[in-house]
């Protein structure tokens, strides 16, 4: 990207005047460069105050748009009241649910011939099969018709077999805030493991969503009933693309984690963290043991190793992920500055030093979700406790006006 930046910048220049600009660069929701919508207006050399007015363009989709003057000539050149209108476009369709879908306040600018039926979980809804606009109200989710006015299915589950202590009209395990049912059949989940004879598991199946569960399942992929834990994040055991990490194991018994965190990361300095903890240092917890990994055992496989952590069940790489939010939150850093500097990490890796430094953020790479979501349930921790230490240092200045010893 930052190629088609300089070779936008740098093309049909006039080289009768000063290398000076108004620009504007487009960008997709995912900084992706929109070249055939960028735009720049270059200054004349005249010596006499001029309007750069660029024209009016429409954005069709979410996106950022940069503007900015730049000069690179060395003749001086001034830019003053720049103004920017920005009208927003209509509103088209806006619906609000209660959590199990019933809708309560639609506003709808569409006709009725082209009125939208994706609503609740992005699935039909049925309002006009009977006259005067009196219609079942349903959901078509392919395989079964919902009720959002009783949050109730009006046929059993095709897999209740699966499910003996529930009922087979219930709807997102009665919890639509954290479940989600794609097509009526099943609210999807999880992570599947099979269970070894010395008490540990292995990771076979499952897909990232709502639902941290760890399901046992027998050799033929049918639950047994038994449920190991809560995972850390939805995100625990799963690769970027919500792939699960098969083959990866479990151990309930292994407190490495819980001792790292206990022992080198809970009162950890900033600097002596972040020069210790890239790849294969010190407090690169994902990396522990890799040269003893059991024969068979990929590094993926390994940095996903699972074990208890902070009362649920965690992958490796998500303690590495966890400390490093903990400690960035402990320090007194938010979530936005914290997230910034995560993704200035990863662009770095990825573009190189020179690249981050010129052009970061806009050939930002962020990291995977596997790692933000760790990150941020470390750095709620963190930042709690930062607080909390802020509060009690005001209250004792607050309470205590005229304190001895060292000031503070």
């Amino acid at each position: 990207m930052v190629n088609v930046i300089n070779s936008f910048l740098n093309d049909n220049i006039d080289s009768g005047n000063p290398n000076a600009f108004l620009s504007c660069l487009i960008f997709d929701e995912n900084l992706k460069l929109k070249e055939q919508q960028c735009m720049k207006k270059q200054v004349s050399i005249d010596n006499l105050w001029h309007n750069l007015q660029l024209p009016d363009f429409e954005c069709m989709q979410n996106g950022f748009v940069y503007i900015f003057c730049s000069n690179g000539a060395e003749t001086s050149v001034f830019f003053d009241d720049i103004e920017i209108e920005h009208t927003t476009g209509n509103l088209i369709e806006e619906v609000h649910y209660y959590p199990f879908g019933l809708s309560f306040g639609r506003y709808t600018a569409m006709p009725e011939y082209s009125k939208n039926k994706k609503l609740f979980n992005s699935q039909q809804y049925e309002d006009d099969e009977w006259a005067n606009n009196k219609g079942i109200k349903w959901y078509d989710f392919d395989n079964r018709n919902y009720d959002p006015q009783i949050g109730r299915w009006h046929c059993v589950d095709p897999r209740v077999a699966d499910a003996p202590g529930w009922s087979p009209y219930n709807a997102m395990w009665n919890n639509p805030i954290k479940f989600v049912d794609p097509d009526g059949q099943w609210a999807v989940d999880h992570i599947d493991v099979t269970k070894n004879k010395d008490g540990t598991y292995n990771v076979v199946g499952g897909q990232a969503n709502s639902d941290e569960s760890i399901y046992v399942v027998d050799g033929s992929g049918k639950r047994t009933g038994e449920v190991v834990g809560q995972m850390l994040t939805e995100f625990s055991f799963h690769h970027e693309d919500g792939s699960a990490v098969v083959g990866a194991n479990i151990n309930l018994n292994d407190q490495s984690g819980h001792n790292f965190f206990n022992n080198k990361i809970k009162n950890v300095g900033l600097f002596d963290y972040i020069g210790n903890a890239k790849g294969e240092q010190p407090l690169d917890f994902k990396h522990k043991g890799m040269n003893d990994r059991n024969e068979g055992t990929t590094v993926s496989q390994h940095h996903y190793r699972g074990m208890s952590f902070d009362g649920k069940v965690a992958s490796a790489r998500d303690i590495g992920n966890y400390s490093a939010g903990y400690v960035a939150g402990k320090h007194g850093f938010g979530w936005g500055t914290s997230r910034f500097a995560f993704d200035a990490l990863e662009t770095k890796q990825a573009k190189g030093t020179w690249n981050t430094l010129l052009y970061y953020p806009f050939n930002r790479v962020s990291e995977g979700q596997p790692t933000q979501q760790a990150q941020r349930a470390g750095h709620n921790i963190g930042y709690t406790i930062f607080k909390q230490q802020q509060f009690e240092r005001e209250w004792k200045k607050a309470t205590n006006p005229w304190p001895t010893g060292l000031k503070y």
